[in-house]
């Protein structure tokens, strides 16, 4: 079974390969995207709660 960060990152972003060549290229390529993945997604809340109205109790 595939983890579902796997799946997260190849679908969302649209990663279907490495675009570099080598072993180690790849690696560094797949090591960059896995690090950027929770800032994007830390990223995107937070501008969805800014633009979300205030509503009052």
């Amino acid at each position: 079974m595939i983890e579902p960060v796997f799946g997260q990152i190849k679908t969302g972003r649209g990663i279907r390969s490495f675009t570099r060549r080598g072993f180690d290229a790849a690696a560094a390529e797949w090591k960059l995207i896995a690090a950027t993945h929770n800032p994007r997604k830390l990223h995107r809340h937070l501008l969805a709660t800014a633009a979300a109205p205030i509503t009052a109790i």
